[in-house]
């Protein structure tokens, strides 16, 4: 008996440590997707917009219906409530915002870090995306909602347009000149702009039910010589690229003239491919510092 229980001790001991590991495992690997739940969730909103999301800050009361509600979309996707109403709206008059769920689950349950074990019920239909809902910050709950509730019409969508806007890439704005180094008084100077084509620049954020597109098309330049003479302005086109010839009756200080060139780009967007609207003209500037010499002559006496 004692030689037999010797023998099995050691097999008990390794059993043991075998289901500990096992259990280490299961947990390292419920704590991991805990934690990608609470990343992705917390991607979406701001830090002011997300303060809590247990089941203690829900607020009663709170109509989750956006239908009918003046709404603003963001370039992340993110609806939210323009004005506080009384169609929908708390009595706290809260504004709410819908985020898109990137899984659809409840986060009203222990908060984002177990929202993954609270799946949301199958949706209605393939059209119906699921979004959290946000009152005044505080979580709410979570629906499938129709893309098309949302009343995104072109006032309320123009501030996207202008999100869009500044977001653009823009080209690196260059200045070319002729001569290239440095310039001779009473000869003609030939600038250029580099790194504009002509060609408009594009982009536009689609989906949740709009779709709003912005473009910027280079229309004119502006030049500044650096030695007192007026700005000019002149229209951007592929060929010349807002050419002028200036002519510089004197040499530059030390250690040049400073020539600027701003060009104009002419804004415009469109909701759901509807009409185009203008926005505020862009504007992008190069400057230069350009030596400009004189030439002196002088009587030499024949041999």
């Amino acid at each position: 008996m004692n030689t037999s229980n010797k023998f099995r001790e050691p097999q008990h001991s390794q059993a043991f440590v075998l289901r500990s590991l096992r259990l280490s495992f299961v947990l390292l690997v419920v704590m991991l997707c805990a934690l990608t739940s609470f990343v992705l969730v917390s991607a979406a909103l701001s830090n002011g917009e997300l303060r809590a999301a247990s089941a203690l800050t829900i607020t009663p009361g709170v109509s989750t219906d956006p239908t009918g509600v003046l709404v603003t979309l963001d370039a992340r996707g993110t609806w939210h409530e323009a004005t506080s109403t009384a169609s929908g709206t708390a009595s706290s008059g809260c504004l709410r915002t819908w985020v898109k769920a990137f899984v659809p689950v409840y986060l009203d349950r222990g908060g984002p870090l177990w929202g993954g074990r609270h799946p949301m019920p199958r949706a209605p239909t393939p059209a119906y995306v699921a979004y959290h809902v946000y009152c005044g910050g505080i979580y709410v709950t979570s629906i499938w909602v129709l893309p098309t509730a949302f009343q995104a019409t072109p006032p309320n969508v123009r501030g996207l347009a202008l999100q869009i806007v500044a977001r653009l890439r823009y080209p690196a704005l260059a200045i070319a000149v002729n001569p290239a180094h440095r310039g001779l008084a009473g000869l003609n100077t030939l600038f250029a702009t580099n790194g504009f084509s002509g060609a408009p620049i594009r982009d536009s954020v689609r989906g949740f039910g709009a779709t709003v597109e912005v473009e910027a098309t280079p229309s004119a330049v502006s030049w500044q010589t650096g030695d007192g003479s007026a700005s000019r302005r002149v229209p951007f086109a592929n060929g010349t690229r807002g050419l002028i010839a200036h002519l510089y009756e004197r040499r530059s200080p030390s250690p040049g003239y400073t020539v600027t060139a701003s060009i104009e780009l002419a804004v415009r967007w469109r909701f759901n491919s509807g009409a185009w609207s203008g926005l505020s003209p862009i504007t992008r500037a190069a400057s230069i510092t350009y030596p400009v010499i004189a030439s002196r002559s002088r009587l030499v006496r024949s041999p």
